[in-house]
């Protein structure tokens, strides 16, 4: 869908895309059999620049270099071309305040789920996420990435897609649960677990080393990445329904729910 888009070039707007795409371009390659009055040659030759500076940004693997041209919802689209070198990455903490500590780290990647849990393999975390291109988390831009840099000391410099704000132009409105519901999906561990549980799960993990307690929180953790995937890719689906050709992404994990083998780090 990248080679497709050109609403990422300078003075191309969605609309002027959709009338590119009309006139039969599906590809940059096809850019320089538009008809020759489509745009004045001033126009068509800066098109053909950007063309060629965005296939290189492609090869070089630079998803950033679309996520800041690209408007919400559009920036979905990079997940046609980085998908494989994505990881859906979700945290839980003991609270909300500076003085609060993450607990657990949830990354979906390759079809896999890795769960990282402070005082077991928490910084193992970043071995999981080291050949990663594209970052995909839910109001990541406020919580997770934020809370990661300060916790660990380390800005984890890699091109971040929130599917917050990319959710809200199509009508999924609120937190994460709520946008699940929108798009019916349906969770099997942690179906009416809060943010507040998790930090209640912690605490007896902590205190009384209920191991029962442990599990809930790491599968709760797990369900957010999952269904964090499950949302991106009818996100995705979404924003395509304009395009000519029906190009559907799928899940890396093929079920509906989450099942137990598809965690591929024993933590417990």
């Amino acid at each position: 869908m990248l080679t497709a888009s050109f609403s990422c070039f300078k003075g191309l707007s969605r609309s002027a895309e959709q009338k590119i795409w009309e006139l039969g371009c599906l590809s940059w390659d096809h850019f320089n059999y538009l008809p020759d009055k489509t745009f004045s040659k001033k126009k068509t030759a800066s098109v053909l620049l950007e063309i060629e500076q965005a296939q290189m940004a492609l090869k070089a693997g630079m998803p950033d270099y679309f996520l800041n041209r690209l408007l919400n919802p559009d920036k979905i689209r990079v997940l046609s071309e980085f998908q494989q070198q994505t990881a859906v990455i979700d945290i839980e903490t003991t609270g909300l305040s500076s003085r609060d500590e993450i607990t657990s780290i949830a990354v979906l990647k390759n079809g896999g789920i890795y769960l990282f849990v402070k005082g077991i393999n928490l910084y193992e975390f970043f071995e999981i996420i080291q050949d990663v291109k594209l970052l995909i988390t839910f109001n990541g831009t406020r919580f997770d990435l934020p809370f990661i840099r300060r916790f660990f000391s380390i800005d984890l410099g890699i091109p971040h897609l929130d599917l917050l704000p990319v959710l809200k132009p199509l009508g999924y409105y609120g937190g994460q649960k709520k946008c699940e519901k929108i798009a019916n999906l349906r969770r099997i561990y942690s179906k009416g677990t809060t943010g507040k549980d998790a930090v209640i799960l912690w605490d007896y993990w902590q205190k009384k080393h209920d191991i029962t307690s442990l599990k809930q929180l790491i599968l709760y953790n797990a369900e957010d990445v999952f269904m964090l995937e499950k949302l991106a890719i009818k996100t995705y689906d979404l924003v395509m329904k304009t395009f000519p050709i029906h190009l559907p992404l799928k899940s890396s994990i093929s079920n509906q729910v989450l099942m137990e083998k598809h965690i591929k780090n024993n933590v417990l």
